[in-house]
């Protein structure tokens, strides 16, 4: 399903003023909803999303500015080249960040306990998988240990730095996820 964006876009808000006496003012927002497709996807897996997406009643409460459906193949959407002078800028932003932000000195702790926590995390899990939330310890049931050291590392790779600092306080306190 990764391969079915399905984007939202508010394009408009504006401010109804009624008509009748009382004067009474109220915000609508206005909503148009688009659905990219790739043409790679499963047509089983494509055809019950673009259906879903299709019947899905509009909420009332906003303003349907339909335009139609359109469907665009979102790999066929060509960028043209960048020019050698937005190259060359880009490459001197890279190395620009790189030197003054990546790999400061300031930033050694904090790189070197987001290493520690991932490590510790990791070892945590993969050492006692009932550790794991039910959907991860499904897929990890009856794997080998390379199987499961990927899921864990796909697992882990999904949280954000706060999920992954608070996972991580849980593991060190042999607490389920």
């Amino acid at each position: 399903m990764k391969k079915i964006i399905l984007s939202i876009l508010i394009l408009s808000s504006s401010l109804i003023q009624a008509q009748d006496n009382q004067d009474v003012k109220y915000r609508r927002s206005s909503l148009h909803v688009m659905m990219m497709e790739d043409a790679s996807l499963n047509p089983a897996y494509k055809n019950i999303v673009e259906n879903a997406f299709l019947t899905m009643p509009f909420p009332d409460k906003y303003d349907n500015h339909d335009i139609g459906i359109a469907s665009h193949d979102i790999l066929s959407i060509s960028v043209p080249d960048a020019s050698e002078q937005n190259k060359e800028q880009d490459k001197e932003l890279r190395k620009f960040l790189y030197e003054r932000v990546y790999s400061h000195s300031s930033m050694d702790k904090d790189r070197n306990n987001a290493r520690k926590i991932i490590k510790e995390l990791f070892d945590a899990l993969i050492n006692n998988n009932d550790l794991l939330p039910s959907e991860v310890y499904q897929l990890c049931e009856g794997k080998s240990l390379s199987d499961k050291a990927f899921i864990i590392c796909d697992f882990i790779a999904s949280m954000t730095d706060r999920s992954a600092t608070a996972n991580h306080a849980k593991v060190i306190h042999q607490m389920n996820l």
